[in-house]
């Protein structure tokens, strides 16, 4: 039980930084993983010219909502790479 839980104790106790740091470089695999790829695969699939024929579904909003997405992913990304 204390081995699970005193080693980060500790550092955070000693090095309280380390923990900022290491949650901003989450933050930063969360924007790409949650937002930007998401965005570059719906890109891809919407301009696939063979899913195009077999789609049956697609959300409304159309190829500006998907630009708006990936201006917003780049700006966060941008804001969470340039405040490290």
């Amino acid at each position: 039980y204390s081995l699970t839980f005193l080693p980060p104790f500790l550092i955070i106790v000693f090095q309280p930084y380390i923990y900022i740091t290491a949650i901003r470089y989450a933050g930063i695999l969360v924007v790409l993983i949650l937002m930007l790829l998401p965005t570059l695969m719906v890109w891809k699939s919407r301009n696939n010219k063979e899913t195009v024929k077999h789609r049956s579904y697609q959300v409304i909003g159309g190829q500006f909502t998907v630009l708006l997405m990936f201006v917003a992913s780049i700006i966060l990304l941008y804001f969470s790479v340039t405040h490290l």
